[in-house]
């Protein structure tokens, strides 16, 4: 008689939403591979934010192939997200946990003023993919708001410092 009272309880906390959690980054890479990365980044829209023309080259739908490495500690060089010719410092940084989120206040040469970037991705070891907003805010009437969607993966090494990169 003690077996069918057991049962009962036993399928009910089989039912039960009790259960321990689940940890859904079980397994993640907690930081990207170092190493060489290309990326492909794909414009979604180039909007002017004031009178003038955007002070950028790009359209929607261009694709461009940006590439970097990746440090031992999992920091990204920063040419894997900023238009070329940008010199940029970040502003806020984190690349750990399969999530990347990076702030960047950048200059860029002949344009008096600031580009700002936002990237906010995800990544595996070897890969990973991201939006990426710039605005820009010049003292001239040309500013923009850039949104790209980059993807990117390891390609290989860097190049050791101070070694020489064969050009072709």
């Amino acid at each position: 008689m003690r077996h069918l009272v057991i049962i009962p309880l036993l399928l009910l906390a089989a039912c039960s939403d009790d259960a321990p959690p689940v940890d859904k980054r079980a397994g993640e890479a907690k930081q990207l591979q170092a190493g060489a990365y290309e990326v492909q980044a794909k414009v979604i829209s180039l909007t002017a934010t004031d009178l003038g023309k955007p002070a950028s080259s790009l359209k929607a739908g261009d694709v461009a192939v940006l590439k970097g490495c990746v440090a031992a500690d999992g920091t990204p060089d920063l040419s894997l997200f900023i238009e070329t010719g940008d010199v940029c410092s970040p502003t806020q940084s984190y690349s750990r946990s399969a999530i990347l989120n990076i702030q960047l206040n950048c200059t860029r040469k002949g344009a008096a003023g600031s580009v700002n970037y936002s990237v906010d991705g995800q990544f595996t070891a070897d890969a990973f993919t991201a939006k990426v907003t710039t605005g820009t805010s010049f003292t001239t009437p040309d500013d923009y708001l850039l949104m790209r969607e980059l993807s990117g993966k390891r390609v290989g090494n860097c190049p050791a410092a101070g070694a020489a990169v064969a050009k072709g």
